[in-house]
């Protein structure tokens, strides 16, 4: 082989590749440093306390700090107690590999006693970058900063700082990072989440027993500071701000960029990013003078991956003369967790700087093309045994090769020409072409084998390669490190790569200029090079390694979450894949546990964006915010559960209502925890509200603000203006907010975010304290803020202002957003909806009469089986459940009467189910009940469809006079809907979901007293009508 030729490498315990670097001659100064390996104990959140692996016991690491053209020799004495390396990340060191660093690729591990002194040296590097162990999961302990000044003689490209700080974003973990690695790789399972993110190695403010120890940078005001902020972390992307400043990106990955003036950055793991930033906001002695700094986690869509979502801070505080206690720091406004637009936003205003100083200079002719797929799949294992998908091994791959760590390094294998070490026939494109982007990918391409290839490039040759996202096992973004060289990222964009038309879109003038590149969701982007740095070098993915309430998953019941419905639990210890199918959805929906009472605490926003290409249906929002109502109970749940299902009494209210967890102003002790929402004047925003309470149906407002109905679970209304909000359990909304009232500086700037319950039976036990969050305008006045204004909302129960705003919703029904109301009918339902009792033995029992509580729908309470009834349906097990569900009620009497019979109070459990043909129309009226009365509120959910709420009135359902009030014309489409306290509601759907999907009462009392029941679709004749076959990992029962 050609001593020219260069040695391209593809490895993985993630995603892998090897490159090349850049010639360089000159003077250079000579630095000397010491690096020695050793264990350290370090203490955090709340005394948990561990041998950690740290650089001269330092956590973070020492700080390299150079100038360009220097060079810097490390000896790295290993006194640790496990084999490792260190790597010089961004550093290209030219014609030099042997000091790169990842552990057989470029050199064996160096073991505990022995040493290694590596040589570095900065021929363009020019900014931040940093160092990190490159051994299993080392990094996360081991890390540090390199800092390289402007050469002996030059300045940087902007105004010179008056001081610079360093902040590293990382994760820590409670457990041994030792053990974390090896209880994944042994089991083939996904590596457990962290249990804080940090900056420079401290969780922050948020984080328990951390405040104390929370990083502090000092500033003066009127002065200009350099922040060099580095992402370390093994799994984690982040948006970062630092509040009530912007900041200005003056260089990303050791290479200037034009100035970037933004409120934020995104931050994938292995990138750096350079800011400078303007002291200037400690105007006068009554300004606040603290400001948090800010990471919080940016999971990219995904939900398939388990992230550590938690917020990490450093507090800005400005040098006062002051002797005052501190205040509360000044809160950033960051994107949220799944915002992709404010990502890709960022990401796309980066360019180089591409000045007469520092010019760029790329590739405008390719003499290697290369089309790599990212893909996380599974790898086989004997009998199914892993705990991976399918019974498999957790593994990921580029071009479908999944990386194979040889026994020996590659570049001594290639130095000295080794026989059997690797083969140079890594692919330039997948296997096979497909959309790799779509939602259900066969699952036979979820299987990948490993191997060890490379890719051999001629010296000099120009290199572009198309990184394309696959969704296979879920798509999330893939932050692609090349070592040994950088590389200009010329184009970026959604969905598949079009190699017609994609590339008239690349900036081949000043794109950036980096060594890791993050690589969208179910995206592409392309990167140039030129291989002009002989040697082996490495690429590889960077990271490591409910119940979906409204998703319709089609044709796949397996994943749609119900205990004892669809699956059995996931058992301590266990895990278990769920594949999220949207199709139809758009707009707000939410996940949840569906177990017992855990839902309480389990649960989270599900957001689902416009289809890329398309815009919604209204003017776009300058920003959003998920409001999820909620309840606390100061006990704990299950036991509180566990306690009432064994007396058969009712169960404790709760203790509070809560607003995204916190109860707000109005309850003992919570004031300071209040949720905010900063809005500025003039423009709008977009609130996604969420009722995730076990029991309580909320009126919701805004004082001095009108609302504006735009969505309603994951579907589009008609603008619906309104005062108040009314929103049962399970249900979500999507609301437009202008924010209109800051008019000048003496208006209010503070307005009472309110929800408080509805109670429509005053004779059950029902928390009815209201929650509150604050909505806040932006303002230049810093004197002490007023209080909020009150809001006003309906009375605790105002039953026509329920009847009231339900009659407003209607579905947009325009043509991009279509309806299809069934307007003949093969299945009618009359389904009474009652809470009952169940006998006990001499009424030893604390419900109505001595007896136990209990729920019913058509006076069948539903008992839950022992094994889940699709694993019935699907393998024919009999004696689970019987198919004679009634479409009616046993008898018939005034339903909604004050005095019922006590007799007609008593019901009886069985698990029946109702079995429909494939595409039948179904419609369902649900009648209100006054047994065990005064009757109250049921909201019902159906899963696996949407329905079309097409009438609903008080009283007893008249079968001849009430159809003829039905809206077919634009219901509202939703997928929970209230049935009235002694009314009625009807419904239509289409049956066309085949599997086994079920119902229930929102209510979760209600709920697990059994007033749910179970439909079965069963297949249609074509392919795309039937049900798909189950996991091979399905939980076991």
């Amino acid at each position: 082989m050609s001593t020219f030729s260069r040695l391209f490498l593809m490895p993985l315990i993630g995603i892998v590749m090897l490159f090349g670097f850049f010639t360089s001659s000159g003077v250079a100064k000579t630095l000397h440093r010491t690096f020695i390996i050793q264990e350290a104990p370090y203490t955090r959140l709340c005394n948990h306390t561990k041998n950690i692996l740290t650089v001269n016991g330092l956590y973070p690491g020492p700080t390299i700090s150079a100038h360009n053209g220097d060079i810097v020799y490390v000896k790295v004495i290993n006194k640790g107690n496990k084999n490792i390396t260190i790597h010089w990340h961004g550093v290209n060191l030219p014609r030099n590999p042997w000091s790169d660093g990842p552990e057989y690729i470029t050199q064996c591990p160096i073991q505990p006693g022995g040493n290694f002194t590596q040589r570095i040296e900065f021929i363009e590097e020019e900014g931040t970058l940093w160092w990190h162990a490159h051994s299993e999961f080392d990094r996360a302990t081991v890390h540090g900063a390199i800092v390289i000044h402007p050469k002996l003689g030059t300045s940087f490209p902007f105004a010179k700082p008056h001081k610079e700080f360093t902040l590293i974003l990382g994760e820590w973990w409670n457990q041994n990072i030792t053990d974390v690695y090896n209880s994944a790789v042994q089991s083939g399972a996904e590596f457990n989440i962290s249990d804080a993110n940090t900056i420079n190695g401290q969780p922050g403010d948020f984080a328990p027993c951390s405040a104390n120890d929370t990083f502090k940078v000092q500033v003066e005001q009127g002065k200009r500071y350099l922040l060099r902020v580095i992402n370390s972390a093994m799994s984690n992307e982040f948006f970062f701000a630092v509040g009530g400043h912007n900041v200005t990106i003056v260089g990303s990955d050791a290479s200037y960029t034009k100035p970037y003036v933004n409120e934020y950055i995104m931050i994938t793991p292995g990138q750096t990013f350079d800011l400078l930033l303007e002291a200037n906001q400690f105007v006068n002695s009554s300004a606040p003078y603290r400001y948090y700094i800010y990471a919080t986690p940016f999971f990219d869509g995904s939900t398939a991956v388990p992230r550590n979502p938690n917020a990490t801070v450093a507090i800005l505080e400005y040098k006062t003369n002051s002797s005052a206690q501190p205040t509360v720091p000044i809160f950033p406004s960051l994107p949220s967790f799944f915002n992709t637009s404010a990502a890709d936003s960022f990401t796309d205003g980066l360019r180089s700087l591409a000045s007469s100083q520092h010019p760029v200079n790329v590739p405008k002719t390719v003499d290697m093309s290369m089309y790599v797929t990212i893909s996380v799949n599974v790898e086989q294992c004997p009998n199914a045994s892993c705990a991976g998908p399918f019974g498999g091994r957790l593994a990921a791959s580029l071009n479908n090769q999944s990386f194979q760590i040889p026994q020996i390094d590659i570049l001594d294998a290639y130095y000295s020409a080794i026989s059997g070490v690797y083969t140079p026939n890594f692919p330039d494109q997948p296997p096979f072409f497909f959309n790799f982007t779509e939602d259900n990918i066969p699952q036979e391409l979820d299987f990948v084998d490993k191997s060890t290839k490379v890719k051999v490039l001629e010296f000099n040759s120009t290199v572009e390669i198309v990184f394309q996202g696959t969704n296979i096992l879920g798509g999330e973004n893939h932050p692609m490190h090349l070592h040994g060289h950088s590389f200009y990222v010329v184009g970026r964009g959604n969905g598949n790569f079009n190699n017609a038309t994609d590339p008239l879109s690349y900036n081949l003038i000043d794109p950036p200029y980096e060594n890791t590149i993050g690589v969208p969701k179910n995206g592409w982007a392309t990167i140039r090079f030129r291989a002009a740095n002989p040697g082996e070098f490495f690429t590889y993915y960077f990271f490591l390694y409910c119940i979906l309430h409204g998703v319709l998953q089609p044709r796949d019941p397996w994943s749609d979450g119900p205990d004892y419905i669809t699956q059995c639990p996931i058992q301590p210890g266990a895990n278990f894949t769920q594949q999220i199918r949207l199709t139809e959805e758009e707009g707000t929906l939410w996940w949840h546990a569906h177990s017992d009472f855990d839902l309480a605490t389990v649960h989270g926003p599900l957001i689902i964006y416009p289809k890329r290409g398309t815009v919604y249906p209204f003017s776009k929002p300058h920003k959003e915010f998920t409001l999820i109502l909620g309840e606390w109970w100061n006990k704990d749940v299950n036991k509180m559960l566990d306690e009432a299902l064994q007396s058969g009494g009712e169960v404790q209210p709760s203790d509070a209502n809560t607003i995204n967890g916190q109860p707000g102003d109005f309850s003992p002790c919570s004031q300071n925890d209040t949720v905010k929402v900063h809005v500025e004047h003039g423009k709008s925003y977009l609130l996604r509200l969420i009722n995730a309470a076990l029991s309580s149906e909320f009126f919701f407002a805004i004082a001095g603000h009108q609302l504006t109905v735009v969505g309603t679970d994951g579907s589009y209304t008609k603008p619906y203006a309104t005062d108040f909000i009314f929103i049962t359990p399970g249900q979500t909304m999507d609301i437009l907010l202008e924010a209109n009232q800051l008019q000048n500086s003496s208006s209010p700037s503070r307005y009472y975010i309110a929800a408080r319950p509805y109670i429509g039976n005053p004779l059950i036990g029902f928390d009815g304290n209201m929650t509150t969050a604050i909505l806040e305008y932006k303002t230049k006045n810093t004197t002490l803020q007023d209080p909020p204004l009150l809001v006003s909302l309906p009375a605790l129960d105002d039953t026509d202002d329920v009847t009231m705003f339900a009659d407003g919703m209607h579905s947009l029904a325009n043509k991009d957003h279509p309806i299809d109301v069934p307007k003949t009918i093969d299945e009618h339902m009359y389904i009474t909806v009652s809470i009952s009792d169940i006998l006990c033995p001499n009424k030893s029992c604390k419900g109505p009469l001595g007896n136990r509580f209990a729920a019913s729908l058509n006076n069948v309470s539903f008992e839950t089986p022992q094994i889940d009834i699709l694993h019935a349906y699907y393998y024919s097990i009999p004696g689970v459940y019987t198919t004679d569900f009634p479409n009616d009620p046993p008898y018939y009497f005034n339903f909604t009467e004050d005095v019922i019979p006590t007799d007609l109070f008593v019901t009886k459990r069985a698990t029946k189910v109702k079995v429909l043909k494939y595409n039948t129309t179904v419609e369902i009226v649900f009648q209100g009940t006054n047994i065990l009365g005064p009757g109250e509120n049921h909201p019902m959910h159906l899963h696996g469809h949407s329905f079309y709420v097409v009438g609903r009135g008080s009283g007893v359902f008249d079968k001849k006079k009430d159809p003829l009030t039905y809206n077919l014309v634009d219901p509202p489409q939703e997928n929970t809907v209230g049935i009235p306290k002694n009314s009625w509601a009807t419904i239509r759907f289409r049956a066309n979901n085949p599997g086994v999907w079920y119902m229930h009462c929102h209510v979760d009392r209600h709920m697990v007293w059994g007033m749910d029941m179970v439909f079965i679709t069963r297949n249609g004749n074509s392919t795309d009508a039937k049900m798909v076959p189950p996991p091979s990992y399905m939980p076991p029962c």
